[in-house]
């Protein structure tokens, strides 16, 4: 069978390329739903219906509730299938493929579009089957019927366990270990909790950070902060920490704790002469393209701060799903780093002065190409979405009237400034220079705002920019050095390329 037809049956399916799903969320699931159990039933319906195994196997140990981008290999698995690596992809169960109604819609119609049916062993049926698409709404429903019930029994079974034997959800952290199953309560480890204690009465001296604390510990030091700010080493259990619905209830251990209550007031004492100031307990570094960074799509890419389990925290840029973006996030220095280098190598040199002497006094017409692009995508996604029956025709025509003006309005003469007098320009490029070299992080970021109007890239790099209008009387599209970007080809194709414009930083 061609690539591209999907099987309209599961007798359809033979001789077609097939890989394999498999999800584990638990331990205790390897008996029924475990890979064992699903690679049995995959076998078996493979060999019924003459498939031809690619060998491929995706395994995830996430749960099916997750977003995709939260299961690597479920991300990989659709990234394998846009590629052309296989036609069908088997799944044991269909609780195993997916939870979330949503999820599973998506990734039906993402897997189609790329050429891939999904086969359930277990329910015998094939996505691509019209006599099935019941089957598989109905089988989307009842998975995340059945979830939503378990996640309200386990919510219930947590609560009255807590408030029966005081036992805090989670888990057990050093010094504390959790009881065999099926109680699998919260105890005191005694081989661990000698090591935590020190930790409460090191830092009750009073002379030592976290960050000291934790390498003499050999910990992380946000594992190290959450310690000492445990109440359990106390004795005493929280449910819904930091909520208004915070409940206190004493540990079984209450009686003889861990770390004592003079021990526990004295490394209160210590953390609140530590806090500066309760707004900036936390600080964040400031997103040097926050607010100024767009997809190819047309839509705004999201600053994030993000800390780690070791209690680190990582700048990153957020969009997504996108075609244009092969991952969700990307780490914040990979998107800043060409900026930075180019407003650090910004060019004050004789032949450069003598361009802004030339160009003094010429008018700089304000460029929109940029933001005409982006509402002609508008224009086109809001025609498709009509056309789909996404939204309705008074509702398409009125924001169809909207982005049309705003459209025309760009064709508009719009006021066009000079460029400064040539010695200004030059003072305010070295005061720039100067500001640039010796500011901290939110200097930076409100030096960068100053200069870039728009800034538009996708996971790989940036694309182009705009440079605000006082930027650009200011001399900075010639004072700057060339940006070396990326511009998109295709989908998840990108090539290399530089090209510098009186006005902007574009791609050609």
């Amino acid at each position: 069978m061609t690539r591209g037809v999907l099987p309209g049956s599961l007798e359809e399916l033979a001789g077609l390329r097939a890989a394999r799903y498999r999800r584990e969320s638990t331990e205790e699931q390897g008996t029924k739903y475990g890979p064992v159990e699903q690679d049995a039933e995959i076998e078996r319906f493979m060999a019924r219906y003459e498939l031809a195994d690619t060998g491929i196997v995706f395994t995830d140990h996430h749960s099916g509730w997750q977003r995709s981008e939260a299961r690597p290999e479920f991300t990989a698995m659709m990234a394998a299938a846009a590629e052309g690596a296989f036609d069908v992809l088997v799944v044991a169960y269909f609780s195993r493929f997916s939870r979330n109604i949503r999820q599973a819609l998506e990734a039906h119609d993402i897997l189609h579009r790329g050429g891939v049916a999904i086969a359930f062993a277990d329910e015998r049926f094939v996505s691509s089957d019209e006599n099935a698409w019941e089957d598989f709404v109905d089988e989307a429903v009842s998975a995340e019927k059945y979830s939503r019930k378990l996640s309200r029994r386990i919510k219930n079974t947590l609560r009255a366990k807590f408030e029966r034997h005081g036992d805090q959800a989670g888990t057990a952290g050093l010094g504390f270990c959790r009881t065999p199953q099926p109680e699998a309560r919260l105890a005191i480890d005694p081989a661990t909790m000698p090591q935590a204690v020190r930790l409460f009465e090191e830092y009750a001296a009073g002379d030592v950070s976290y960050l000291q604390l934790a390498e003499r510990h050999g910990l992380a030091e946000g594992r190290v902060r959450a310690i000492l700010s445990n109440r359990l080493y106390n004795g005493w259990s929280v449910r819904h920490r930091r909520s208004a619905d915070q409940v206190l209830l004493a540990a079984p251990w209450r009686d003889d704790p861990p770390v004592s209550d003079e021990l526990w007031s004295r490394v209160e004492e210590v953390r609140a002469r530590r806090v500066k100031t309760a707004a900036r307990r936390h600080p964040r570094r400031p997103h040097l393209l926050a607010k100024l960074l767009w997809c190819p799509c047309g839509r705004a890419v999201r600053a994030e701060t993000h800390t780690n389990k070791q209690g680190i925290q990582h700048g990153r840029y957020r969009h997504g799903p996108c075609d244009m973006w092969s991952t969700v996030t990307r780490v914040a220095h990979r998107l800043e780093a060409p900026i930075v280098a180019q407003l650090s190598q910004l060019r004050l040199d004789d032949a450069t002065i003598a361009r802004l002497r030339e160009r003094a006094g010429e008018p700089v017409a304000p460029d929109t190409s940029l933001r005409r692009r982006a509402i002609e995508r508008d224009l086109a996604k809001r025609a498709a979405d009509h056309a789909a029956r996404r939204v309705t025709t008074e509702a398409y025509l009125a924001e169809h009237a909207r982005l049309t003006a705003e459209l025309d309005g760009l064709d508009e003469p719009r006021p066009v400034a000079a460029v400064s007098d040539a010695d200004d320009v030059v003072r305010f490029l070295r005061d720039l220079q100067a500001a640039w070299a010796q500011g901290g992080e939110a200097e930076r970021a409100a030096l960068v705002a100053s200069v870039y109007d728009r800034i538009v890239a996708t996971d790989q790099g940036i694309i182009e920019v705009e440079l605000t209008e006082d930027a650009m009387r200011h001399g900075l599209a010639i004072a700057l050095p060339e940006l070396v970007k990326v511009v998109l080809a295709r989908p998840a194709r990108l090539e290399l390329t530089t090209f510098w414009s009186a006005t902007r930083c574009s791609i050609h």
